[in-house]
């Protein structure tokens, strides 16, 4: 493990962090409805204040340039990093945005909210290309595939669906007959010979599905309560996850 490189002291509570591509960035989510932009070892780039609500997600586009972040009150915002300007403020949904997630070619951004709905947004205008309807609770987070052909949401109520990025049909669900609910968490690891979806649940369960036959490969009691985040690492040998501690 290499030495700690900065530390970075905040004036409210952090929610979240994420790097860009090239980890020259890091974002942080606050608590009082702002987002922080670091150089990694400087003082902070910018500080984007957006609608007057919490934040629940941060994301950067897969050049850097630009990062988005999802509002309690069902607002979608993006920021131009260098310049600190915004450029795309959409009225995204009607509930809690939980979730963003831009497209591999960064043309697209989807959001996933608590009004059980996901939606796909042309980054370049700002309008509504797909709106994904059928899950039976809230829409807690959102993914594309590596190769932008399919879409990945998942939802509390434990099922996991992937919808197809051009027409908005449902070629798969994961999760239907399974006894996991109160999913919190997914990530996944795109290889030609290995497709892997992991995702957390609100009682410290792991599962990892093959995407290829719609089966749960493994699951795992992680930790003693909610799952707040999993990732797996470029090779997908290795799956990170994070939990609420408990006592």
């Amino acid at each position: 493990m290499s030495p700690l490189i900065a530390t970075i002291i905040h004036p409210h509570h952090v929610q979240s962090v994420a790097f860009s591509p090239k980890d020259s960035y890091l974002a942080s989510r606050m608590d009082d409805a702002a987002v922080c932009i670091w150089p990694v070892t400087e003082e902070p780039l910018n500080i984007y204040s957006g609608p007057t609500s919490g934040i629940n997600s941060v994301c950067f586009s897969p050049k850097g340039d630009i990062m988005a972040a999802a509002f309690e009150n069902g607002m979608i915002q993006a920021w131009d990093v260098k310049a600190g300007m915004s450029c795309l403020p959409i009225k995204a949904h009607e509930d809690e945005v939980q979730s963003v997630a831009f497209s591999h070619s960064g043309s697209y951004l989807a959001s996933a909210s608590d009004d059980e709905t996901v939606s796909i947004w042309n980054v370049r205008d700002g309008s509504c290309s797909l709106k994904l309807s059928g899950h039976a609770k809230l829409a807690r987070v959102v993914l594309f595939s590596a190769d932008d052909i399919s879409i990945y949401s998942a939802s509390e109520d434990g099922v996991i669906r992937i919808w197809s990025a051009e027409t908005g049909e449902v070629r798969q669900e994961l999760g239907i007959d399974d006894e996991f609910t109160g999913l919190q968490s997914m990530t996944c690891f795109a290889d030609p010979d290995c497709l892997l979806l992991a995702s957390g649940y609100d009682d410290g369960w792991i599962c990892i599905w093959n995407i290829k036959d719609g089966k749960a490969k493994v699951s795992i009691l992680a930790h003693a309560t909610c799952i707040t985040a999993v990732i797996f690492a470029l090779d997908g040998e290795v799956l990170a996850s994070a939990g609420i501690c408990v006592g």
